[in-house]
């Protein structure tokens, strides 16, 4: 046989070979020699309809599965710019976290998220407010939370600057050019408005040092040289490498120097003229056990009876220079009690003498402490003070 059987006569129904053109039997016309290619391609046909269909059902499969993912992190977005945090807490940790393309994707969100609000701060697009409440909802979902709270410090800074821009425009409207010189140095230098800050603080600067140094050449005329040096103080504080603020410190601090010095020369001389027991004369004495001591006269200059006082004395060299002296301890000033009754206008102290234990000392020089009357009152020298001030430790002057 030439070929296979592969279909029967339509006609008749009689087998047919697959190359035959006619039937053997009834002599119909089979068909055409390119019937064959004709079934070959019909079955071309269906398998390219089926693959196409597996592809679509393939390709729904996984939009499907796409589609699912994206929802979730669409919510996720949407509760975020809706400060819905826990709306976002919960999705994320439902439906996203684990995922690593999910928590990818929400990373990237949040970053440019951040990114965004500061950048809408930056350029006023958003109030202090807003931005901080977007901030911190993003920070309640604790993730990127060292990111997040690096944005609020920005923020903050960046606030904190503006306010302090617009309250010293205020105060230098105002005429508080100190106040305004205070705020305008609390301007970053990241805030746009840093440089014109810095425009105001020098013409603020140059407004407040002419009103002070003629507040404090005022004050210095009529001799209140420490108010004057305060206010120059003040100044520098906020101006510290002004110059001229600084020489006319000096200068009035000169001045005050030299009016304390006659102020305090006037009431040392006053105390010591209104000593109710005053030292008279001094000398030093021959002891035949000591050798050397030291003998102090004093007069009572009150209407009272002297029951005990306390002086204090110090000893000189033959330049003049003091001298330690006594038996344990050494020292520049050494005093001593006496007990003597010592009427109004009386002097006593021929009979009392001092220890000195030191043969350098040529000079001695005292003054009363303290003393204790009869009636029970006592006085208190306030010139004593001043007058170890004035000596102790220190060349005596002729």
């Amino acid at each position: 046989m030439k070929g296979s059987l592969m279909m029967d006569c339509k006609k008749c129904g009689m087998p047919l070979q697959e190359d035959s053109l006619f039937c053997k039997k009834c002599g119909a016309k089979v068909g055409s020699p390119d019937s064959s290619g004709k079934l070959k391609t019909n079955k071309m046909k269906w398998l390219i309809m089926g693959g196409a269909l597996a592809i679509v059902i393939v390709a729904g499969v996984l939009f499907f599965i796409f589609s699912q993912r994206n929802n979730s992190v669409s919510t996720f977005k949407n509760a975020i710019q809706d400060n819905k945090y826990g709306e976002a807490i919960e999705v994320y940790v439902n439906e996203i976290k684990g995922d690593l393309n999910k928590e990818t994707e929400v990373v990237a969100f949040l970053q440019a998220e951040i990114g965004q609000i500061k950048q809408d701060f930056i350029n006023k697009k958003a109030d202090f407010n807003a931005a901080a409440s977007r901030l911190e909802a993003i920070k309640k979902t604790n993730l990127l939370t060292a990111e997040v709270s690096a944005a609020q410090a920005e923020m903050n800074d960046l606030n904190d600057s503006r306010v302090a821009f617009k309250s010293g425009e205020e105060l230098m409207q105002n005429q508080n050019m100190k106040g305004a010189i205070m705020e305008f140095t609390k301007v970053i230098d990241s805030d746009p408005q840093y440089d014109q800050a810095q425009e105001l603080i020098r013409k603020a600067s140059s407004d407040y040092q002419a009103a002070v140094l003629s507040d404090a050449q005022q004050l210095a005329s009529e001799q209140q040289f420490e108010h004057a040096i305060s206010a120059i103080n003040d100044a520098l504080d906020i101006m510290p490498n002004d110059s001229e603020l600084a020489a006319k410190k000096s200068v009035y601090e000169n001045q005050n120097k030299e009016k304390l010095a006659v102020e305090r020369k006037e009431k040392v001389e006053e105390l010591k003229a209104n000593q109710e027991l005053s030292v008279v004369e001094t000398r030093i004495v021959d002891d035949y056990i000591f050798d050397q001591m030291a003998q102090v006269i004093v007069q009572n200059n009150t209407d009272k009876v002297v029951k005990k006082y306390r002086i204090g004395y110090m000893g000189f060299d033959k330049d003049n220079y003091p001298v330690k002296f006594g038996l344990l301890n050494e020292s520049f000033l050494r005093e001593g009690v006496a007990e003597a009754t010592i009427q109004p206008g009386e002097k006593h102290g021929s009979n009392k003498k001092w220890e000195l234990f030191e043969s350098k000392i040529v000079k001695i020089i005292a003054c009363v402490k303290n003393v204790e009357y009869f009636d029970g009152s006592t006085w208190v020298n306030e010139y004593y003070d001043y007058w170890v001030e004035d000596h102790k430790d220190k060349p005596l002057q002729p």
